[in-house]
């Protein structure tokens, strides 16, 4: 035994009993008979000591038990002895025990008492000995209550009222308690236990209400046990109708139960008829008052509001809450309840504790993801689906603004402070809202946006929704602060358990985080309107300054210089501080990083891989708000500004810049650091992604295993653990690439040309990655022609012969290629690629691509503006085909027409992707709102629902003019909008080519109408779902019809091009990327200024240009821009000038001499942009020569 130091310097005794001489414990033993004997002694002693312990404890539980059993037994002959006195009182008889049974069947209704006095005796008596788990002594309070019936009547008006209250108020709990406990009670005498209670009830309605938290309690335990009975639930409610308290035990105790239906079992009616006659009898609004009371005095963070395992309790409250107001407070047909504060207490508290417990539908998701997000919530019934449901209307959702909105009276400003509790209830009501219903999140902000239905609100100068939460939330402090300095979103944002102190300090820091919680929730609230109605707003409305509130923005420009001010430092701190924000630090955020990757993982029970849960914090208190879904919220908005801004600027030049935040001498390497740690992410995703096993369904259907618990517990454990790697990455980079989160997310802050250099430097590391380390020009040297992706490719045929040839490269297409081009006599024209020849077979095939064809099917078409997007209906024209050609949907044949078209545009998206992998402009102009696509697809970031692609009425102007035109007169028009016989339907026409179909030369047309959503066709558009319309349409058109096609373009170009590389870029920049700048001429005094000469034409010590040098810039000066154009495209294989000027060009633009003959006409090597110029004399001459070589579209042979 090793001593411890117990507190006392004196070294303790030691007092050896064992007889042995060797003290040392490690000593080997040895054979002493005697030690061996000293040792069974001393075990002998202690056996016996313990034996008489054991024995003392023996008699002295004997003794207690004795006593405890006289006691009883002496208690019981009291009682019984108290029996027979009261039964001789009562004139019962002597017989004790059996006095009350003996005469049931003989016995006569007793007389009353003669006096109060001799009342109140017998009921002090009574509850001596009274023991309700006896049938006799329930027989002998069947007796006193018949007797003293009158007394108890009156009880509050007699003497000494006081005293009987009290006993019987105790009387009732012990009942109560004994319920409660139920030990070796029949279901009959439950029954007739809970009968006293109720009597007593009727006797003392008001003052029983001190019980009925104990009552509905016991109520519920016995629904447990063998159901409830109508009556027992109304019982307090009726002879109390207007006790808050009695209402608040109901709801806490019954209504909470998830099987209140199924516990009826009242032979004479169903469960949904006994249910029915409770909420028929009962006051909703005082329901309604006592449970919200209830509600706001439970502290957030609770227990019971946060706990998974109370959420059926939850929800079975809030359903049979709404089920009550449902069937009391309507009338004809309104929804009046909708209007209650306590209502929208009520629905607000609950549906926010539930957003992370319940789905009431499926969302954006594919099946996978949405099993796996429907795991461990609750599975809705029909009943609990139609009361969530029925909150989901307009009535229901615009209904209570009638209450909640000021008015404007003679133009004047409202008073928002008195509003102000009533609107933060709102909002809060409403984000849970958008929450809980993502897929109908417009449907809800438009239904706020419009208001209340005709009739519901009379008042003609309501407050315009928008402005009213412009003005709530624009007066907030977190408003004020953030726009102020960025720095302060930080702590606005963290964490309530971080901020909060301890003792004294930690109540105000609750209070205070609870003001800043309320106010957010009106910040966000605003931000989901405005994004919604800035997505149906069209340009002239927002630049509108017409009074009429029909054609007028809410906010003038002065507030959207405020708001976006506020969106920018909001959007900047969260990205560039997320880790600050959720308080995890970088070191915690690594090691979590590496403990996913690593082969450690811990095991539970049944030896799975236990998924480790981290705690999310929210944001505004409200369940599902998370960091990164606010985020989505403030990047869509600030992108919609922005986008605005960037098509008729009405902000500073500099206002969205924020370069002073960073250090923008060392920016672009720090950037280039950050995205190689990105790429060693993604190799682990991709990494993880390869390493998920494929789930034979076949296979598991055929055995069984599909149904099995085992099979689908497997599954959804893998999906689990894949998310949680998922999401430990996305921390991970969140931690460690602040400065690309920005530039994926809010790219505008940084200046464009810095952007271009960073896409640049990402390309050239790419390239060096896929290259074996080396630089694209040391490539070239060590890998001959030879060595590279080769093909021939025919004139006129650019992109059959390409796509034939280079579809199955998939990405390696990134890699060099050596093209050799075949004229149309077969023969194989002159000229080595080196970069120049690729220029312009990449050029040529896109130009081939995107022509239009008037023999087959078009893959991309152009508006009014020549500008050009994918075709909507190529799709369906291919399917039409088809069919026309006696092709059966579904077969092998069928598929793989569709599956070509769509890897034509797969192959078309690869192309695009390696021009700008190759820094090649061309001649391609894309639509406005299919480039968006492009810098809102494949970002790893956030709210992807919000933050993506989201089509808005301004865009279809790049798609139909025509279109766009109609459906501003359909928003705007002041009469009836049914009078245009609309409905949730729309009619696609597609062309079929004549060459295909053998039809006569004019191409045919065919219509085929369409349903909007299911049913659509049924439901009419009016003036009040016409927004609805307009966003349905316009994301029809836009996102839906195209789906497949821009799909499948998207996904060739993300083969070439990081998608996280394009978010850096908005749709005007993309173009700018992709074919150079359409506004800005070509500086000629730029590209002479970076112009090599060789040959007898380079410049001497004099520094004197040579004579024909000096003539050919003479002539480029005189010619016209077109003219320019066409000489750049000659010399470089493209007609416009690099993003960052010709200094950029690689490799330089050249001029060499090409002999004294001046017959002859200048040619070029494209390959190295070389113009090879003969020396001529006379400046007509030169103009002559090099226009008709520019014009005459040879190839390489002119070299």
């Amino acid at each position: 035994m090793i001593p411890t130091f117990s507190g006392n310097s004196k070294r303790a005794r030691n007092v050896n009993l064992s007889g042995r001489i060797n003290q040392n414990p490690f000593a080997k033993a040895g054979n002493n008979v005697a030690a061996v004997g000293t040792q069974n002694a001393v075990a002998a002693a202690q056996q016996d000591r313990a034996a008489r312990q054991h024995e003392r404890e023996r008699r002295d539980a004997a003794s207690r038990i004795q006593k405890a059993w006289r006691s009883y037994a002496k208690d019981i002959a009291g009682k019984s002895v108290q029996r027979q006195q009261w039964d001789v009182v009562e004139g019962q008889g002597q017989d004790g025990d059996q006095a009350m049974t003996a005469a049931d069947d003989a016995r006569t209704p007793p007389p009353p008492y003669r006096t109060e006095k001799e009342s109140l005796d017998q009921l002090r008596n009574l509850l001596d000995f009274l023991d309700v788990r006896r049938e006799d002594d329930c027989e002998r309070l069947d007796r006193y209550f018949a007797r003293a019936d009158t007394c108890l009547k009156q009880i509050e008006t007699i003497n000494d009222a006081d005293t009987w209250i009290s006993s019987l108020l105790y009387l009732e709990r012990t009942c109560l308690h004994i319920l409660d406990r139920g030990h070796g009670l029949s279901e009959a005498d439950q029954h007739r236990i809970l009968d006293i209670v109720l009597r007593i009830i009727l006797y003392i309605p008001q003052i029983s209400t001190q019980n009925a938290q104990q009552y509905y309690r016991t109520l519920a335990i016995l629904a447990r046990r063998f159901g409830l009975r109508a009556q027992w639930v109304l019982k307090p409610i009726q002879a109390a109708p207007h006790s808050l308290v009695t209402y608040q035990a109901l709801s806490r105790n019954i209504l909470v139960l998830p099987e209140l239906r199924q516990a009826f079992q009242d032979l004479r009616t169903l469960g949904k008829e006994a249910l029915d006659r409770i909420f028929n009898n009962i006051d909703a609004k005082l329901l309604g008052l006592a449970t919200s009371q209830y509600l706001q005095r439970i502290p957030h963070g609770n227990y019971w509001l946060a706990s998974p395992k109370e959420a059926p309790q939850r929800l079975a409250l809030l359903t049979h809450i709404i089920y009550c107001y449902r069937r009391n407070i309507v009338t004809a047909n309104k929804k009046e309840y909708a209007s209650d504060h306590d209502f929208v207490v009520i629905a607000g508290k609950l549906l926010s504790s539930l957003v992370d417990f319940v789905q009431v539908e499926s969302a954006t998701l594919s099946d996978s993801e949405a099993e796996v997000e429907r795991q461990g919530k609750l599975q809705l019934g029909e009943f609990q689906l139609d009361q969530i449901n029925s909150l989901i209307d307009h009535e229901s959702v615009a209904g209570f603004m009638t209450q909640m909105i000021p008015h404007v009276q003679n133009g004047s400003t409202p008073n928002l402070t008195i509003h102000k509790d009533d609107t933060r209830m709102m909002a809060s009501y409403i984000l849970t809202l958008l929450r809980m219903y993502p897929r109908k999140g417009d449907d809800i902000r438009m239904w706020l946006y419009m208001g209340p239905l005709k009739g519901q609100d009379t008042t003609a100068n309501r407050l315009d929704v928008i402005e009213f939460f412009w003005r709530a939330a624009s007066d907030t402090s977190v408003f004020t602060g953030i726009s102020s300095e960025p720095r302060s979103a930080v702590q606005f944002l963290k964490s309530r358990t971080m901020q909060a102190g301890t003792g004294g300090s930690r109540s105000a820091d609750l209070h205070q985080q609870q003001e800043v919680d309320e106010q957010w929730r009106l910040i966000l609230i605003f931000i989901e309107l405005y994004s919604f109605v800035l997505k149906v707003m069209d340009d002239e409305q927002f630049f509108s300054t017409y009074e009429s509130t029909s054609q007028k923005n809410a906010l003038t420009t002065d507030d959207i210089k405020r708001l976006s001010t506020f969106l920018k430092h909001l959007g900047f701190t969260m990205y560039y501080s997320a880790p600050e924000i959720l308080q995890t630090p970088a070191a915690e955020e690594i090691q979590d990083f590496k403990t996913l990757f690593g082969t450690n993982q811990e095991t539970n029970k049944t030896g799975e891989v236990s998924a480790v849960k981290r705690s999310t914090p929210y944001i505004a208190g409200v369940q599902g708000m998370t960091l990164d879904y606010v985020k989505g919220l403030v990047n869509s908005l600030v992108r919609a500004i922005y986008e605005r801004d960037s098509r008729r600027p009405f902000l500073p030049t500099d206002h969205w810049l924020m370069t002073s935040r960073f250090d923008m001498t060392n920016f672009i390497d720090a950037v280039v650091e950050e995205e190689e740690r990105r790429h060693v992410v993604q190799i682990e995703d991709d990494e993880d992604q390869s390493d998920e096993e494929p789930v034979d369904l076949e296979y598991a259907e055929r055995t069984g295993l599909t149904g099995t618990s085992q099979f689908q517990r497997h599954r959804r454990l893998a999906q689990l653990q894949r998310q949680q790697r998922k999401a430990s990455r996305k921390r991970y980079l969140q931690t460690v690439a602040p400065r690309l989160e920005i530039l994926q997310n809010m790219p505008f802050i940084i200046p464009f040309k810095t952007r271009v250099q960073i896409f640049r430097r990402f390309v050239f590391l790419d390239q060096k990655k896929s290259r074996g380390g080396l630089d694209p020009d040391m490539f070239h040297m060590m890998n001959p022609a030879n060595g590279r992706h080769q093909a021939k490719i025919r004139r006129e045929n650019e992109f059959e012969d390409a796509y034939n040839q280079f579809y199955d490269l998939g990405p390696a297409l990134k890699q060099p290629i050596s093209i050799t081009f075949m004229d149309k006599f077969g023969t194989q024209e002159a000229g080595i690629d080196g970069g120049g020849v690729t220029k312009e077979f990449l050029t040529t095939v896109t130009a081939q691509a995107f022509r239009t064809n008037n023999d087959g099917i078009n893959m991309f078409v152009e508006n009014d503006q020549h500008l050009l997007y994918p075709n909507p209906a190529a799709v369906e024209e291919t399917k039409e085909l088809l069919k026309e050609s006696g092709i059966k949907q579904g077969t092998d044949f069928w598929r793989s027409a569709i599956q070509d078209l769509l890897q034509r545009y797969e192959f078309l998206g690869r192309i695009i992707g390696k021009c700008l992998y190759e820094n090649i402009l061309v001649d391609v102009d894309f639509a406005g709102f299919f480039l968006l696509k492009w810098a809102l697809t494949g970002g790893h970031g956030q709210a992807p629902n919000e933050s993506g692609y989201r089509a808005n009425i301004n865009d279809l102007r790049d798609f139909d003019e025509g279109l766009y035109q109609g459906l501003l007169k359909l928003k705007n028009y002041t009469g009836d909008v049914s009078d245009f016989g609309l409905t949730f339907s729309v009619t696609d026409t597609i062309t079929i080519p004549q060459s295909l179909t053998g039809l006569p030369s004019d191409r045919r047309t065919k219509s085929y109408d369409r349903e909007l959503y299911p049913g659509g066709s049924m439901d009419p558009v009016i003036n009040t779902n016409r927004l609805v319309y307009i966003s349905y349409l316009t994301r029809y058109r836009l996102t839906q019809q195209p789906y497949q096609q821009s799909s499948a373009f998207l996904r060739g170009l993300a083969s070439i091009i990081s998608p996280s590389w394009l978010r850096m870029f908005n749709q005007h920049e993309l173009s700018t990327l992709i074919g150079g700048s359409h506004a800005s001429s070509i500086s000629i005094s730029d590209l002479r200024s970076n112009t090599i000469y060789g040959g007898l034409y380079v410049i001497g010590d004099d520094g004197l240009e040579h004579p024909s040098v000096s003539l050919f810039w003479e002539v480029l000066h005189e010619m016209d821009e077109v003219d320019v154009r066409k000489v750049l495209k000659f010399v470089t294989s493209t007609p416009r000038a690099p993003l960052l000027g010709w200094k950029t060009l690689n490799p330089r633009f050249s001029i060499r001499d090409a002999g004294t003959d001046e017959t002859r006409l200048p040619s070029t090597s494209t390959c190295v942009n070389l113009l090879k110029l003969p020396r001529y004399t006379k400046k007509k001459t030169l103009k002559e020569k090099l226009l008709l070589a520019v014009n005459a579209g040879a190839g390489f042979d002119l070299s």
